[in-house]
């Protein structure tokens, strides 16, 4: 195999599923954020970014829920500043930390794979 169809194959795995990852993204957080929202009601970090994200449609609902997700996955950072409180990221129920955590988590891989095939592969 000839070093342009290795490329070729590697660039179509790794910038294929692009557009399944966002199009996963974006019905996730629109069918979550409310929900989310309704839990977060007190903590700073939460409502300044809603304050923010209102105006800016799906792509604003996306990142709110990319910013609760990374919350949920890494409370004692933001609950040791006061960002958010204990209570609010105990209150999150397991079913939508699991709804939420996948199409996040696979934008994560798929950037990690995308800055791998861009120095070694292109």
């Amino acid at each position: 195999m000839s070093r342009t169809a290795f490329t070729d194959i590697v660039t179509l795995m790794v910038v294929g599923p692009l557009p399944l990852i966002a199009l996963w993204s974006a019905i996730v957080s629109h069918r979550m954020v409310a929900k989310l929202e309704s839990v977060w009601v007190r903590s700073k970090f939460v409502n300044e970014n809603k304050g923010v994200m209102k105006g800016l449609g799906i792509a604003g609902k996306i990142m709110l829920c990319g910013s609760v997700c990374a919350i949920l996955i890494c409370p004692k950072s933001f609950v040791r500043d006061g960002s958010v409180l204990q209570e609010e990221v105990d209150a999150v129920p397991k079913e939508w930390k699991m709804t939420v955590y996948p199409p996040f988590i696979a934008s994560g891989i798929w950037t990690v794979a995308l800055f791998i095939c861009g120095v070694f592969v292109w």
